[in-house]
């Protein structure tokens, strides 16, 4: 069977590589006010910054080898700063006898674009080729541990599936893809450049799969056993706007035995994007809600030691507070305060915007003495609190206007009483909101 003979050939070396994407050196940043220079001038070297720290992480975990997929600079126009400090980096581990292995993506096609490091590469480091795969052996001790193969863009608009070109190699060791590709078609927000399945990736042999072009990191197989490749997607190693929230790196892999180990998710970001919700239904004052900012803004900072973070705001809750809030420049001025409160902070924490999501509390018992629309909606609501045989009709309701394959998992869902009555307070309140004029 070709698993045992997958069994078989695999090398009894154990080795360690790390698989880093997208690092969009030198990149702008996308929809953030920096209305602080320091925080400009980190954004403007944070790329650089995690480029460094991928470097520093693979020098001190003494992998073999580094796999870069795809999109290394953020235009085919590559500054030369980038370039420069690109270069370097690689130098440094082909200094300590680390590999570097490099395919092309769409935003930076091999053959567009002008180079000032062409002829200066150092040894050890390999740019796949844009017209064929090309594999690569890593040696150790006379023994091959491992391939790599890879295939470059040419140009930006990649459209043919380039997984298609990937084939098994013969012989002994772990055998790896690099390449630039979205897997599933464009629902994943990106460009459908080299656009594969899973069973293109899985049709190669390939033993793991280091891809780029996504910049949410993912793994979307391995471990299945013998014969399940790997098929990885780290994400950009650098968040570039505030839709790429959250932590950013690399994986770094380790190989035992000829068995590929769960890889490791290593953060390695300099600025961190986070969004956070703030209710101010217990806040009294708009220097408690300042207050309370300045304490969740501390917090996320500890959370996130030790890199920078910027945070899009948002209030939320029923508070009186809302009508001050609503005032002519009360949320500008409120952000000016909180930001006047952290700017000490170091790494720093920047409030980049606030948004204003809350509303005024309602007094239900003056709508019940209504004889109007809102006091019927607020009755009825109530009864379905009271009496679970009343929302019968409405769960019935929802499921046969359901899509059928999803009706068994909202059949389960709103078996839930207490789930089906929040459901419908939060509903109440939703209409309300839209039919009750407040002060």
């Amino acid at each position: 069977m070709a698993v045992t003979l997958r069994q078989v050939v695999q090398s009894e070396a154990s080795f360690s590589f790390i698989h880093a994407a997208d690092l969009h050196l030198d990149s702008p940043f996308i929809g953030v006010r920096a209305d602080a220079p320091f925080v400009a001038d980190a954004l403007c070297d944070a790329s650089l910054n995690t480029y460094r720290a991928i470097i520093d992480l693979a020098l001190s975990r003494k992998v073999d080898f580094v796999l870069f997929a795809g999109d290394i600079y953020d235009g085919a126009d590559r500054g030369i700063r980038a370039q420069t400090q690109f270069r370097d980096g690689l130098k440094q581990l082909s200094d300590e006898g680390i590999q570097s292995f490099i395919v092309h993506g769409n935003h930076d096609p091999l053959e567009s674009g002008w180079s000032a490091i062409a002829n200066s590469f150092p040894t050890g480091t390999t740019i796949f080729p844009t017209e064929k795969t090309a594999t690569v052996e890593i040696v150790r001790d006379g023994e091959r541990i491992a391939t790599v193969q890879g295939i470059s863009y040419r140009e930006r608009a990649t459209t043919d599936n380039l997984a298609l070109r990937f084939r098994r190699p013969e012989g002994s060791g772990i055998h790896i893809g690099l390449l630039h590709c979205n897997v599933g078609g464009s629902a994943n927000g990106h460009s459908n450049y080299s656009p594969c399945t899973l069973d293109d990736l899985r049709a190669t042999g390939l033993d793991y799969l280091a891809l780029g072009h996504v910049h949410t990191r993912g793994i979307l197989a391995g471990g299945g056993g013998s014969g399940d490749p790997w098929i990885v997607y780290p994400g950009n190693a650098q968040s570039r706007n505030i839709n790429e929230g959250g932590a950013k790196g690399v994986y770094v892999v380790e190989v035992h035995g000829g068995v590929i180990n769960d890889p490791e998710f290593v953060a390695c970001d300099e600025v961190r994007f986070i969004r956070e919700e703030i209710n101010i239904e217990e806040c009294e004052s708009l220097i408690d809600i300042v207050d309370r900012f300045e304490q969740r803004g501390a917090e996320l900072l500890e959370m996130n030691t030790p890199r920078s973070i910027i945070i899009r705001g948002t209030l939320t809750g029923r508070s009186p507070l809302h009508q001050e809030l609503v005032a002519q420049d009360a949320v500008e001025d409120l952000l000016d305060a909180i930001r006047e409160k952290t700017r000490r902070y170091q790494p720093f924490c920047w409030w980049d915007q606030i948004a204003d999501a809350s509303s005024s509390p309602f007094d239900i018992e003056e709508i019940r003495q209504r004889h109007d629309f809102a006091a019927d909606l607020v009755a009825t609501s109530e009864a379905s609190a009271t009496d679970p045989s009343a929302n019968e009709e409405i769960v019935q309701e929802l499921i046969a206007n359901m899509p059928k394959q999803f009706r068994r998992d909202l059949e389960e869902v709103l078996s839930d009483q207490e789930f089906v009555t929040q459901l419908i307070a939060n509903a109440q309140l939703r209409a309300l909101d839209a039919i009750v004029d407040l002060p």
